[in-house]
């Protein structure tokens, strides 16, 4: 399996509940990857894109976030950037759900993430971003109710 994986995941956060009259600054929380919170922030998109690299995006999102039109404004800020689309994330993502994901991720030959929507579509696209450049699955890359993962190298006397 390839290591060339996403060069950046995404997350945006879109909140209406944001917007208060005279804000004058866009919070940012920075870890490994940037997460924008600010009243219309999806309008960055296509701009975050262009900064690092990514040129196909897959998008993760849930059905509520598509039912909501959410994903729409998503869709119409990367302004014809090419992507792809994984929108049956569950409230709870699975590792079927990041194996579909990331299936659709490397036929389309995307080349970064944006998750659009909360917690579930973040882990989601954590997950295929692990999964589209990890042989094996996921329980070997993450620590499980305090268990750190098993070594993969045996240690001999």
């Amino acid at each position: 399996m390839s290591r060339e994986g996403p060069r950046r995941v995404l997350r945006l956060a879109y909140s209406a509940a944001l917007h208060r009259k005279g804000r004058d600054a866009m919070a940012f929380i920075y870890y490994v990857t940037q997460i924008q919170f600010d009243f219309g922030a999806i309008q960055l998109l296509r701009q975050e894109c262009q900064r690092v690299g990514i040129t196909k995006p897959l998008i993760v999102t849930d059905p509520g976030v598509k039912a909501a039109g959410v994903l729409q404004k998503a869709l119409d800020a990367l302004q014809g950037l090419p992507h792809a689309v994984y929108d049956q994330t569950p409230s709870n993502p699975t590792e079927a759900a990041v194996r579909a994901a990331s299936e659709i991720y490397q036929a389309q030959r995307c080349d970064g993430l944006i998750a659009v929507g909360g917690g579930s579509a973040i882990d989601c696209a954590k997950g295929v971003a692990i999964a589209a450049t990890h042989e094996g699955p996921l329980t070997h890359y993450a620590t499980i109710e305090g268990v750190p993962p098993a070594s993969p190298t045996r240690w001999h006397p």
